[in-house]
């Protein structure tokens, strides 16, 4: 009974001794950015500035072979200049997506309204870092779609209740000064794309028609309402002949 016994308790301790060491074996490894800063090369580098492939070549010159992908839309992309002194791959990319990143507004749904979107550049890897991980290139620039052409709409604009004191050439005077003041201070492409609509009145039934984007448009609102409750002509009719009033 006593053997048994001791057969149980030598065979339970050297099974414990082997677990053990296994787990001895298996003790946490350093993180994949701890494990670069021992296995990559270090190096001094001062890169004046350039292309993806202007620094991929700096860098060979200094550490060796680098496993580098450019795409080809960032084959033109413009990286600053680096002064770098004891640094490891890693911390260079790591060091120039930093320094590229910059904000960027970028005009939400809502009018007056922006989202600013992070902007970097710089050369990025998956899994562990090892002298032999491939870096591939990223530009991280907020997408900007083409900006549709505004919607042209047709309106028709009554003004038999408004020539009796003003002509229709004023009013088409003012609500061209209206768009003309709208266009100062926007871009070439801005003015394209709001073109002044087109205007033509009819005579037989006093219509002003008007084609063209909404937001000109309503230039003619605005202009027609101030007209109205104001009640001041823009061009003072002519004096009527007439008796003249005698005191009783």
């Amino acid at each position: 009974m006593k053997k048994t016994l001791a057969i149980v308790l030598l065979s339970c301790a050297l099974s414990a001794l082997q677990t053990f060491g296994q787990l001895a074996g298996r003790r946490p490894s350093a993180s994949s950015n701890e494990s670069a800063s021992t296995n990559l090369v270090r190096f001094d580098l001062d890169f004046p500035g350039g292309t993806p492939s202007d620094l991929v070549h700096a860098i060979q010159k200094k550490s060796g072979p680098l496993n580098a992908i450019i795409p080809d839309e960032c084959l033109d992309e413009k990286l600053p200049a680096l002064k770098m002194r004891s640094i490891t791959v890693a911390e260079l990319f790591q060091a120039l997506g930093l320094a590229t990143a910059k904000p960027i507004p970028i005009p939400s749904g809502n009018p007056g309204s922006y989202e600013i979107l992070q902007f970097s550049a710089t050369f990025k890897t998956q899994g562990p870092i090892t002298p032999d991980s491939i870096w591939f290139f990223r530009a991280e620039k907020p997408m900007v779609f083409p900006k549709a052409s505004p919607q042209q709409i047709c309106r028709f604009y009554p003004l038999a209740g408004f020539l009796e004191h003003q002509t229709v050439d004023d009013i088409i005077t003012v609500v061209e000064t209206g768009w003309k003041m709208m266009d100062e201070g926007t871009s070439n492409e801005s003015a394209r794309a709001l073109q002044n609509p087109n205007l033509k009145f009819h005579k037989e039934t006093k219509l002003l028609i008007a084609v063209g984007a909404e937001i000109k448009l309503k230039v003619i609102d605005d202009v027609l309402m101030g007209l109205k409750p104001i009640g001041i002509p823009l061009r003072t009719p002519p004096p009527t002949a007439g008796p003249i009033p005698t005191k009783q």
